[in-house]
């Protein structure tokens, strides 16, 4: 089973699930989706579509590591890991759709 699977499947310990494939990884997705809207649509706003994807893998795969860490009976006592992950992906979410639905995302 490769990375990506084992991710997508919440097989991956969930401090690394949040804080390395939802967090520093993000920053490059941003960059990429960035670049690909550029290179493909000519605009800079059609990177929200790339960075919905990426939302997307990350929730999918954070949510069912917190799942398996608060199922897990070695965590017992430290189960609010698991809902302050998901917190952060709800609010991740509004986050995102909030910067969909905002008519002026830049300060310019």
């Amino acid at each position: 089973m490769n990375y990506i699977e084992k991710f997508w499947n919440g097989d991956v310990r969930l401090v690394i699930s949040y804080w390395v494939v939802g967090g520093l990884l993000s920053i490059p997705a941003a960059f990429v989706g960035v670049f690909l809207s550029r290179l493909l649509f000519q605009t800079f706003d059609d990177h929200k579509i790339f960075y919905a994807g990426w939302m997307i893998f990350t929730s999918v795969g954070i949510w069912r590591s917190a799942d398996k860490y608060w199922r897990n009976p070695k965590n017992q006592g430290k189960k609010g890991w698991a809902i302050a992950a998901k917190i952060g992906i709800v609010l991740g979410w509004i986050v995102f759709f909030n910067a969909l639905t905002d008519p002026y995302p830049y300060p310019y």
